[in-house]
């Protein structure tokens, strides 16, 4: 209880998400009765961090803010509209594809939101239809950012759940279709019966050059998969490859940007790594918290006694991830939930390239909803509309990533037949 209002109260006035974890970690120590030794903490704090995996953070994010500012977003436009601007729907339908071509590029929900969405929802605009459906358009499509790899979640679940960062980087492809395609039905759906305006068709021709313009950027995703599969490189070593190949494009290949701002983007790059690895660091400290407060031995005896079987726990965990998501930030709730759900669905024989898959993907559900998820706040600033507003369009777009859910929990085969084919 002592750990839960003080994280609660730290949240409350206002406090990163960082200091709420390590100051409630903190409040359990001193008043509470999880024993640590003083000595204990900084070294908890240091270990939290050195993984070697974890460096494929700030690498995957600097791949990110480089592509970002060298002006790809508008390449990325092009080929999503010849292919897929003749849907129905339109616009609402491009926004979708460039989001799922995007991701492949920096693998970032927030990216995807405040650089390619902001030009998304005035295109959208601009084609007649209102500021809060291209808002939830938008909040909805940038979820497939961190699914398609690269995906900076992954590489934090595998970290510190133990699991391949290479295979998890593979099982996010075909769920990441799948939620885009459930997506664009829903599109399909409110189009006719809104008789939203649709693109007129391009022709093979201007479908090949919409490529060609976008080739270079296009194969990051290949690049990156084809390296890590055939074990040329590692996936920490496959997040600077990315961030070179960025640089490489950016700075040499379009000229879209220069040294000067180069060095801003690295200042950024800091700020939001540190960002991220604070967050990691004293979620370390709670994570040694639970253990000597014997929570995740608890769990397991609860789960024992409520007899649930794999598909029960499974159900369980869904729910109990989308009511966390709600409430907390989803890096928070993955490094705070992960070791300790991880190593309970392993004993329950449940593997464990699924089990990542479905844990990211619910966290993924909670960056579109209230209070706190986080593409909301973006997404609304930019458009410039009410959350009331916002979420009344963005509830097709919850059920139709909500069926997704479903479908993967229950079919396993979608998230691990890359990894068993591709790396055996």
């Amino acid at each position: 209880m002592i750990l839960l209002i003080a994280s609660i109260v730290f949240l409350l006035v206002g406090m990163p998400v960082a200091i709420a974890l390590g100051g409630g970690s903190l409040a359990e120590i001193w008043f509470g009765t999880a024993t640590v030794h003083s000595a204990l903490i900084p070294q908890r704090l240091i270990q939290g961090l050195a993984s070697f995996p974890l460096l494929a953070v700030p690498f995957f994010i600097l791949a990110a803010e480089v592509m970002n500012a060298s002006n790809v977003t508008n390449k990325m436009l092009r080929p999503a509209k010849a292919i897929f601007g003749p849907l129905p729907g339109g616009m609402a339908q491009v926004n979708i594809g460039a989001s799922m071509i995007f991701s492949g590029v920096t693998g970032s929900a927030v990216a995807d939101a405040a650089s390619i969405g902001r030009i998304e929802i005035r295109a959208m605009q601009q084609a007649g239809y209102t500021p809060q459906f291209s808002a939830a358009v938008t909040a909805a499509s940038a979820t497939i950012g961190p699914i398609i790899p690269p995906s900076i979640p992954f590489v934090i679940y595998g970290s510190v759940a133990d699991v391949s960062i290479g295979k998890l980087l593979l099982a996010g492809t075909l769920p990441g279709v799948l939620m885009s395609v459930m997506m664009m039905v829903a599109v399909a759906i409110l189009a006719t019966r809104r008789a939203f305006p649709r693109m007129a068709p391009s022709s093979w021709s201007e479908i090949g050059v919409a490529v060609a313009d976008s080739i270079l950027p296009l194969m990051t995703p290949a690049i990156l998969i084809v390296g890590i599969v055939s074990g040329y490189f590692t996936p920490t070593e496959a997040s600077a490859v990315a961030s070179i190949y960025a640089i490489i494009l950016g700075l040499l290949v379009y000229r879209t940007i220069n040294i000067g701002q180069l060095y801003a983007i690295f200042g950024r790059v800091v700020l939001q790594s540190a960002a991220v690895l604070f967050i990691l660091a004293f979620a370390s400290l709670l994570g040694l918290v639970f253990t000597r407060l014997g929570l995740p031995t608890y769990l397991e005896a609860l789960i024992d006694t409520l007899g649930l079987g794999p598909i029960g726990f499974l159900i369980l965990v869904n729910v109990l991830l989308l009511v966390v998501g709600c409430f907390l930030e989803s890096l928070a709730a993955l490094t705070i939930l992960a070791p300790i759900l991880a190593p309970i669905a392993l004993g329950m024989g449940i593997d464990p390239i699924h089990f990542g898959v479905v844990f990211v993907f619910n966290l993924m559900i909670g960056l579109i909803l209230p209070p706190s998820g986080i593409l909301l706040m973006v997404v609304k600033d930019i458009a410039r509309v009410s959350t009331t507003s916002l979420m009344r369009e963005l509830m097709p777009f919850i059920i139709a990533l909500l069926v997704t859910l479903v479908i993967l929990t229950f079919v396993p085969s979608i998230s691990t037949i890359l990894p068993e084919v591709l790396m055996p």
